[in-house]
């Protein structure tokens, strides 16, 4: 039997609060012209929430502790960091829409590479 608490997930919800309490101020008062490259802020934003949802689904299917997840995970990680180098060293600038259509496949694939790793039980729907 599951214990309720009243926040399940406080590190998550902290996480939340400190990203949009950096990031709002960020997107408000600093300007375009400014010597923080956006580009690159984009990118650690990006990874963090791909690779962070992917931590997500992986703890939610209970495999955080299986090293091969892991031997999986950063290799990934670092291909994702890579290639988007690759690309944005050579933009003047990346709106962050264009994050959108990698996002979408990578969180796709993450999630097929996650349900077929071996002992990772069936995703629960709607929990």
């Amino acid at each position: 039997m599951k214990r309720w608490r009243a926040v399940p997930h406080l590190s998550e919800v902290l996480a939340a609060v400190l990203f949009v309490s950096c990031v709002v101020p960020y997107a408000i008062y600093v300007p375009p012209q400014s010597q923080i490259d956006q580009k690159w802020i984009g990118l650690f934003f990006n990874s963090l929430f791909v690779f962070g949802l992917s931590l997500a689904m992986a703890r939610k299917r209970g495999i955080l502790k299986q090293p091969l997840f892991w031997l999986i995970w950063f290799p990934l990680l670092g291909l994702h960091c890579s290639a988007f180098y690759f690309v944005l060293a050579r933009t003047e600038s990346w709106p962050l829409v264009r994050y959108i259509p990698s996002d979408a496949v990578e969180i796709a694939l993450l999630e097929k590479l996650i349900s077929t790793l071996p002992g990772v039980p069936p995703s629960k729907q709607g929990s």
